[in-house]
């Protein structure tokens, strides 16, 4: 199982970046950035500059470098940049790492630190399903460190149409429907298609 994906391995380099050197990842499960918790970083990196590493890889053919971890950072970095404010961006070189290595690579990060939201993580669990065909539970929890409950929510809410699923990816949170109205509506929907199917 874990032969399908590679070893996010360190280099041994710490560089100091500059924001253009840097691109986001587009395959980040995250997606959801609240303004309030990325306001509060970017005051704490204009006062004592980034205080832990992004996890970075050399991009094939060039001079920039990818991001596995420290989106946040990188966006409240790109801010400060916009602002005038000069930031270099202390950062890890670990080996390119493919799709699926990287996914599970910001997986186990996250499940040590700050959660992300359920929506995002079911959206990055179901590449990860997709690419392994259906792996069980336990594989999975193997993979990313998430619960066994954990990931029968999630598999849960991807039951859901993606027009729903895409109602909690709403980028204000004033305006997202929680992650978790999809799990008790469930089974709601489950007694009202019993019942009343028409």
């Amino acid at each position: 199982m874990n032969g399908n994906a590679r070893t996010v391995a360190p280099t041994g380099a710490l560089l100091h970046l500059t924001v253009k050197q840097i691109r986001p990842s587009a395959a980040n499960p995250r997606q959801l950035f609240d303004r309030a918790p990325l306001d509060a970083l970017k005051q704490s990196i204009r006062t004592h500059g980034v205080l832990v590493p992004l996890t970075v890889y050399k991009l094939p053919g060039q001079e920039r470098y990818g991001i596995v971890d420290g989106e946040r950072r990188f966006r409240s970095c790109q801010e400060l940049q916009e602002e005038g404010v000069d930031v270099t961006i202390p950062s890890n070189v670990v080996a390119p790492p493919d799709t699926m290595a990287s996914l599970i690579y910001m997986f186990n990060i996250h499940t040590f630190r700050e959660q992300w939201e359920l929506m995002p993580t079911a959206i990055g669990l179901k590449r990860i399903i997709e690419t392994l065909s259906n792996p069980s539970d336990d594989e999975i929890h193997e993979l990313t460190g998430l619960s066994h409950p954990q990931i029968r929510r999630c598999r849960l809410i991807l039951t859901f149409p993606e027009r729903f699923q895409e109602l909690s990816l709403e980028p204000d949170p004033e305006k997202r429907i929680p992650s978790n109205f999809w799990i008790e509506l469930s089974p709601v929907l489950d007694i009202a298609g019993k019942h009343v199917p028409d």
